[in-house]
């Protein structure tokens, strides 16, 4: 993680010397590099908004029933609720099962039953009609493609394949259409 880090910082300290390197290797005219560029840059976009916007929702949501429930640990449930959110199998159920069942035994059964409706609707519901909306923001494909590109990048390639997977599928799509465009 910290090699990843560092080299992120370097990638984006000399961004300009990198692209017009890139540039300069790539036997591709200006306009269809900026082209790949431009796709590269909205799919990243498209999906850490959609992955850090759904976590923040997901976490505010959580904080209400964790503030309802028990005041003194909301804002540290809520926040191992958005950190929680980034861990693919699980994601924030590794936070909000055992917080139902902790509510089961402080409260009552029919506490625990309305932390868990509440849970499924608003915290795994933002998931499901949160995260498209906000993933089709940056990326201009269908989004079961774009989710079926995380999630291909998440099991061949772990976490950093949630973004290298729309990248490359995006990219691919892109030289495929400039293709199209100079040879049909």
């Amino acid at each position: 993680t910290l090699v990843f880090l560092m080299s992120t910082f370097f990638i984006l300290r000399d961004w300009d010397k990198l692209i017009e390197f890139i540039k300069d290797i790539t036997p591709i005219n200006e306009r269809d590099f900026y082209m790949i560029l431009k796709t590269v840059y909205s799919t990243v976009i498209s999906v850490v908004y959609g992955f850090v916007g759904t976590a923040l929702i997901q976490a505010f949501f959580g904080f209400f029933m964790y503030y309802y429930l028990s005041p003194n640990y909301a804002l540290v449930l809520a926040f191992l609720t958005f950190i929680s959110s980034f861990i693919p199998p699980l994601g924030t159920a590794i936070v909000w099962v055992p917080y139902v069942f902790y509510v089961g035994f402080e409260y009552s059964f029919l506490y625990m039953v309305g932390a868990f409706i509440y849970s499924l609707i608003f915290i795994i519901g933002t998931d499901n009609f949160i995260r498209p909306l906000l993933m089709r923001k940056g990326a201009h494909i269908p989004y079961i493609v774009l989710s079926l590109s995380v999630l291909g990048g998440l099991f061949s390639m772990g976490f950093l394949g949630m973004f290298l997977g729309p990248i490359i599928f995006t990219t691919l799509i892109t030289a495929f259409s400039i293709y199209k465009e100079k040879f049909s």
